[in-house]
């Protein structure tokens, strides 16, 4: 989960926890707390959807990259299709990033 998921499912749960204490009512804390339970199980996902998507789209790495662990397991135009073409390379070399 990256950081700017964790920041943003923790700052949205914590404002819905203060509606529902506010608030005080069965209705309000219930549909709060089914929020909760939604963005804490769809915001990891849908992280990792769009820094996978931005990868293939050829978004450049941080300088900082030691490793890159995707590299050539993807055939080109991967992130346009929407589909990876053949499973990933077993136990092969992983490139590092000079």
């Amino acid at each position: 989960m990256s950081c700017n998921a964790k920041a943003a499912t923790l700052g949205l749960g914590l404002l819905l926890l203060g509606l529902a204490i506010h608030f005080g009512e069965l209705g309000v804390a219930s549909r709060a707390l089914a929020t909760i339970g939604f963005v804490v199980l769809t915001s990891p996902v849908a992280s990792h959807r769009i820094g996978r998507v931005a990868y293939l789209d050829g978004a450049p790495l941080w300088e900082g990259t030691i490793k890159d662990e995707l590299h050539g397991r993807y055939g080109a135009g991967a992130a346009l299709a929407g589909e990876e073409e053949g499973p990933p390379p077993v136990g092969g070399e992983e490139e590092e990033i000079s």
